[in-house]
C-alpha cells in the first residue's frame, strides 16, 4: 500500500463516522487516489468524446477514427507527457480538444491558400483572355 493511500485511509477511518459511514475505508481511497491519477485513453474512448462534443463537425466517421487513432499513437510515443517542460498530461479531454482545433484548423487554413492561388490564377487567365 503506498504512503498516499495509508494517510486517506487514515484520515478516512477517523472520520468514518461523519463522512463515510456505510463505505470501506479502502474503497473510497482508491475513488479518491484514480480522481489525482492520469489514465490514458483509447482509439474508441477518443472517438466517442469527439463525437458526443461535435469535436469534428460534419467529418466522415474514418476521418475521426484517423484523428483519434493519430492522437493517441503520438501521446502515446511520448509517454502521455505535454508542453516543453514535458509534464504528466492531467486530461486527455481537453488535449483532444486542443488536437482537434489544431489539426482542422490547419486543413482550413491551406485549403484557404489553395483557394487563394485558383482565384489568383482565374483572374491572370481571365486577363490574358
Amino acid at each position: 500500500m503506498t504512503d498516499t493511500k495509508h494517510k486517506i485511509i487514515q484520515i478516512i477511518e477517523e472520520n468514518r463516522n461523519s463522512l463515510f459511514p456505510s463505505r470501506a475505508p479502502e474503497e473510497i481511497a482508491d475513488e479518491i487516489i484514480a480522481l489525482f491519477e492520469f489514465s490514458p485513453c483509447t482509439k474508441e474512448q477518443c472517438i466517442s468524446y469527439i463525437l458526443e462534443k461535435n469535436l469534428m463537425e460534419d467529418k466522415f466517421i474514418a476521418e475521426i477514427g484517423d484523428t483519434a487513432e493519430l492522437f493517441v499513437n503520438y501521446y502515446s510515443s511520448v509517454d502521455w507527457v505535454v508542453g516543453k517542460d514535458k509534464k504528466q498530461m492531467k486530461s486527455w479531454k481537453k488535449a483532444l480538444n486542443n488536437w482537434c482545433k489544431r489539426d482542422w484548423s490547419k486543413k482550413s487554413t491551406a485549403k484557404s491558400k489553395v483557394e487563394e492561388q485558383i482565384k489568383a490564377y482565374m483572374i491572370l487567365q481571365n486577363q490574358k483572355n
